[in-house]
């Protein structure tokens, strides 16, 4: 297969393009790539349906339409494979795939989109289409070889010794965190620190707030942290490093996109439950999936100081996962 041109299109969401960014990773452990990233902006979002209906068309003037109804930062000419996530970026995949006659891969819901305007279709469980692929996990940025490479700085900084890390949410997708919920997870990681003889990496993200990043500064003995990132102070920080300095991996549930990170890592990793939670189904499901797989281990925060390995060991086979996705790829997009 001669060198696959790639244009990643995107709505600037980090969650949705570092989806198409891992997917085009994991083409890039087999085939010669090009990767450029378009960022495109849907002009009039109240008329995501009718865009919807005119993309499935085949007459140039339903998808010029389409495609001018996006702010697009180039237009992609030469390109071999479009890739997109979302329902917002569908419709210009779609209408441009068959202005430009190149294929194309949409990730993530089709949104009522006939699966026969795409050569590709990923998400989690599939489908029943012949393109579809189901990837079990969201494609994510992280890998084993990412992880290791990205934390060569920052082993230099710790030293010796053993680390496990912590990624903090905080309100959304129906988990709710209340100051009991940061004291036990606090008194959790002092205790499981010094049975274990590690030191905590910890980050806290855009969710966490103020409040509870303090209760959690005052709270965490400093003797057992190895380094702490506090979104409120440091803004973002490097995941991949963090992960790659990594023995365990715990995270709080309410982010599936940080913990199929984690995941992917290739890291064991626990998904932390606060007391108060009403996750939408779909994310309960995708839990109890991962959960099921031996991808991940369940466990309450309450329970934190308590917790124990499971006996099964866990984790991801990241090249079988690949491979798991990338066959069936290539399959369809040399069709």
């Amino acid at each position: 297969m001669t060198k696959l041109r790639i244009t990643l299109l995107h709505d600037a969401i980090p969650g949705h393009l570092n989806q198409s960014r891992g997917l085009a990773a994991m083409l890039a452990r087999q085939h010669e790539i090009d990767v450029r990233e378009c960022r495109s902006k849907i002009k009039w979002p109240l008329a995501r349906k009718l865009y919807r209906q005119l993309c499935q068309s085949t007459h140039t003037l339903a998808l010029d339409s389409v495609i001018h109804s996006y702010q697009m930062e180039f237009y992609p000419r030469d390109t071999d494979v479009l890739v997109s996530f979302g329902g917002d970026m569908a419709p210009l995949n779609i209408a441009l795939s068959k202005q430009l006659h190149c294929r194309n891969v949409l990730i993530g819901s089709l949104r009522g989109i006939d699966p026969k305007h795409v050569c590709a279709h990923l998400s989690l469980n599939g489908g029943s289409h012949t393109n579809a692929i189901a990837t079990g996990i969201a494609p994510t940025t992280m890998s084993p070889e990412r992880c290791q490479q990205a934390s060569t700085e920052l082993r230099q900084r710790l030293g010796h010794g053993r680390y496990w890390s912590c990624f903090i949410g905080g309100d959304g997708c129906g988990y709710q965190y209340c100051e009991n919920d940061w004291r036990q997870l606090a008194e959790g990681m002092n205790t499981l620190a010094e049975a274990h003889g590690i030191q905590w990496l910890i980050a806290t993200s855009r969710r966490t707030g103020d409040d509870a990043e303090d209760f959690l500064q005052q709270h965490v003995d400093v003797i057992h942290i190895g380094q702490a990132s506090y979104y409120g102070l440091t803004g973002a920080e490097d995941i991949a490093a963090i992960l790659g300095c990594s023995e365990k991996v715990f995270c709080s549930a309410d982010s599936l996109t940080m913990l199929s990170e984690a995941i992917t890592s290739g890291r064991p990793t626990i998904a932390l439950q606060p007391k108060r939670m009403q996750p939408p189904l779909s994310h309960r499901n995708t839990l109890q999936t991962f959960s099921a797989q031996g991808y991940l281990q369940l466990t309450d925060i309450e329970t934190l100081a308590r917790w124990q390995a499971p006996k099964i060991a866990m984790g991801l086979d990241y090249p079988r996962y690949c491979q798991r996705i990338v066959e069936p790829l290539q399959q369809l997009l040399l069709a």
